[in-house]
């Protein structure tokens, strides 16, 4: 039977399935059993290569956008939109046959949609998987053997002449995917790991709260503001969130928006930030406490910050200090963010430091005047017992720029063409060099400024 009409057949079934409260949680689970058992259900109820896999939720919101497109899956239903059976399928699988937080944690580049990163994987990897999508992409992902011995036949399959294009033409392609590069993927990639184990295990923490988060917009300049997060009273795996905070003219920055939690850390967000909708990619920590990851413009996504997030409790904590480099002997400005900071000192090593606005308390505006004499080089920043090492750089003089990355990806592109553009985003550093010996130095960061 087509699949395509089969979904239609199994129509029925899934209108059972309702919104809202306890239901919602099971209904990715029989929807996935809905619309994947007509193809990939075996004798003993099981599903076949769907069980064999594990994988990030992008990585499954393509394998069924997939059978879509390529096999005619249709996701209608009687109470539910199309995007709404994706998105409870998706979640399901993700929570069910996701990934570790140590499994993606050297990986998220790719997750968070930062393109200006050269891969480094083994040569003869990445030139039979890595020339026509990132190798990440395949790192991403977990398997039993047959199941990447399967995946071989899936690409000849799919893509006859991938044996024949660019680097397969000059080898035996098939052997070398069939006795160098599946074996080494079912070792190194496998289905079943002691990380994916324990986390399933392991207690969830819910991101609802209070957060302080901080990072650099490129254009707009650093910025911090508190992050609240809250359940929504129908979709416990789904939140709003509101931003509240400055740029560091002081300049207001709010935005507002609403996020999903997958596989119990991976954190995905759409917030609306002035005129601008920004996509969150983020990791929880596994005490709950921190996230960490990128914010990125929708429509150009290397137009983006890395950020960091704390939540609040009772204790005090120090986020993040801007700017990060102060000219020795001259006064400056900085924001403070964190959470009790109006309880306790800040203090810089070889600095006078003044408190200027202490009104809020995850954020505190100092004047900072390092001392005549201080050495150049970094210095921590401390506050009851927290302490923020090598936060801020001591410096005399710029002796030395650079623009990172050396090369952006960016498309020409826009005018009312049918080809959109593509902006990158380059940094300019400025650097001082710091004498270490009469032999030596080493050079630290002082500043970096980001632009589209």
């Amino acid at each position: 039977m087509p699949l395509k009409n089969r979904s239609l057949n199994f129509l029925f079934f899934a209108g059972i399935v309702v919104l809202g409260g306890p239901a919602w949680g099971a209904a990715g689970e029989r929807l996935v059993e809905v619309y994947c058992a007509g193809c990939h259900v075996q004798a003993d109820g099981s599903l076949s290569r769907i069980e064999d896999q594990r994988k990030t939720p992008e990585g499954w919101e393509m394998t069924i956008n997939r059978m879509r497109i390529t096999h005619g899956l249709s996701l209608q239903h009687e109470t539910m939109s199309q995007g709404e059976v994706l998105g409870a399928m998706v979640k399901y699988l993700a929570d069910t046959r996701g990934l570790a937080p140590s499994e993606t944690t050297s990986l998220r580049y790719v997750l968070e949609q930062d393109g200006n990163v050269v891969e480094q994987f083994p040569q003869e990897f990445a030139e039979m998987c890595g020339r026509c999508h990132s190798s990440a992409r395949v790192a991403l992902q977990r398997r039993t053997r047959e199941e990447w011995d399967r995946t071989v036949d899936f690409h000849l399959g799919q893509w006859p002449s991938t044996e024949y294009s660019l680097y397969g033409r000059d080898r035996p392609w098939l052997k070398i995917a069939r006795e160098n590069i599946v074996p080494a993927l079912a070792v190194d990639y496998p289905l079943e790991t002691d990380a994916w184990a324990e986390w399933q295990a392991a207690d969830k923490s819910s991101p609802a709260g209070e957060w302080v988060i901080s990072g650099h917009v490129p254009g707009e300049g650093d910025f911090s503001a508190v992050m609240s997060v809250s359940p929504l009273s129908d979709r416990p795996d789904r939140f709003s969130v509101e931003m509240n905070g400055h740029y560091a003219d002081g300049s207001v920055m709010f935005g507002e928006g609403s996020a999903i939690l997958y596989t119990g850390f991976e954190w995905r967000a759409t917030v609306n930030v002035g005129e601008t909708t920004f996509n969150q990619t983020f990791a929880l920590t596994s005490d709950g406490q921190a996230l960490q990851g990128r914010m990125y413009q929708k429509d150009q996504v290397l137009v983006g910050a890395r950020v960091k997030a704390i939540k609040q409790n009772e204790r005090v904590a120090l986020l993040s200090v801007y700017p990060r480099s102060l000219p020795i002997g001259e006064t400056t400005r900085l924001t403070v963010s964190g959470f009790g900071l109006g309880l306790a000192e800040i203090t810089i090593a070889d600095a006078n430091v003044e408190v200027i606005d202490a009104q809020d308390s995850s954020r505190v505006i100092v004047d900072v005047t390092p001392i005549d004499g201080a050495s150049v080089g970094y210095r921590s920043v401390s506050l009851a017992g927290e302490e923020q090492t090598q936060a801020i750089a001591f410096y005399e003089s710029v002796d030395e720029l650079a623009v990172e990355p050396s090369y952006g990806i960016a498309r020409i592109g826009g005018n009312g063409g049918g080809t959109p553009k593509v902006e990158t985003v380059f940094r300019a550093r400025g650097k001082s060099w710091e004498r270490i010996s009469n032999l030596g130095r080493q050079t630290i960061l002082i500043w970096g400024i980001s632009m589209p």
